[in-house]
């Protein structure tokens, strides 16, 4: 959609002006044609017209352009599940909020990721406990059918367990209990975001789980090491 206004540099409502499709060019990496497809594709905010004829583009343009790369790229989404997800969301800072968290919590795609196959074969895993162990929420791959480091680290830990005679079924209350606090702490970010710009959004959340990550680990250590020190008290009060 494109408006039709005098001024020769239109600017926003914070006096920030808007950029012409070189700028944009320039700011993504992308050639001209990929940017006018998007905006073909309604994925781009509507740009303004001056009497010169000359298309401007919102300021915000450039993240937009860089969150549709990301969510191609790195989420594997085609141009119609983003123009599916931005039409489902009035704003599409939660989309971004999303995808920068996925980036905190999972990283970069790892390069030398295998398939279920390979996986199977170099972690001595059968394909039935492979699919126990996902089923269960123990597993969890970032991509289906591709495995990285972290799986085949938690393949291991697996397989030792099954071999101490542990019961998977025995370990689900980490997915359980992970589950509920991964709940929680969504409600807290949407609680505490409302109002807040994208920018302001995605720099929040990047804080808020580096900040859960450091209470996890923290009330974790501590509290086991309360449980083993009140165990030992209880059993021989002497040896404190």
């Amino acid at each position: 959609m494109e408006q039709m206004i005098s001024e020769d540099i239109p600017r926003t409502n914070r006096g920030v002006p808007y950029v012409k499709m070189r700028d944009l060019k320039s700011l993504t990496g992308l050639p001209g044609s990929t940017i006018q497809h998007y905006a073909n594709l309604g994925l781009l905010p509507g740009t303004v017209k001056t009497e010169t004829n000359v298309a401007w583009y919102p300021p915000d343009t450039v993240a937009r352009i860089r969150l549709i790369r990301l969510l191609q790229n790195r989420h594997r989404l085609s141009l119609a599940q983003i123009g599916d997800l931005f039409r489902k969301n009035a704003a599409d800072d939660e989309v971004a909020v999303m995808a920068s968290l996925h980036e905190v919590v999972f990283g970069q795609e790892d390069p030398q990721a295998i398939s279920r196959e390979v996986f199977i074969r170099d972690t001595g895993l059968t394909a039935e406990i492979v699919e126990r162990l996902e089923a269960l929420g123990l597993l969890l791959p970032v991509s289906d059918g591709k495995y990285d480091r972290e799986d085949v680290m938690v393949a291991s830990l697996a397989r030792k367990a099954l071999a101490m005679g542990v019961d998977l079924e025995d370990l689900t209350f980490y997915s359980d209990l992970v589950g509920k606090m991964v709940a929680r702490e969504m409600k807290l970010r949407r609680g505490v975001s409302r109002g807040l710009s994208v920018e302001q959004n995605s720099a929040m959340t990047l804080e808020l789980t580096r900040m859960g990550r450091a209470f996890r680990i923290y009330l974790f250590d501590r509290t086991f090491q309360k449980v083993i020190l009140d165990s030992v008290s209880e059993e021989d009060p002497e040896t404190l």
